[in-house]
């Protein structure tokens, strides 16, 4: 499973782009022997990947904004 996040991070006071990109996420399940058990491994997987592109989303975030 991939995951892709695109992001915008704006100063809402001027509205001014601080800082605009993508992260991605990745993680892999094997397929078991029942769809059941099929689609909780999936849905395990999809929720690592979306926890591993948000967590690089945010440690890009604060790198720009220390900057």
């Amino acid at each position: 499973i991939e995951i892709l996040i695109k992001y915008e991070v704006i100063n809402i006071k001027n509205q001014n782009s601080i800082h605009k990109s993508q992260s991605r996420g990745f993680a892999n399940y094997d397929v078991s022997s029942s769809e059941y058990n099929n689609n909780l491994v999936k849905n395990e997987a999809l929720k690592t990947a979306i926890i591993e592109a948000a967590q690089l989303m945010s440690i890009m975030i604060q790198s720009k904004i220390s900057e």
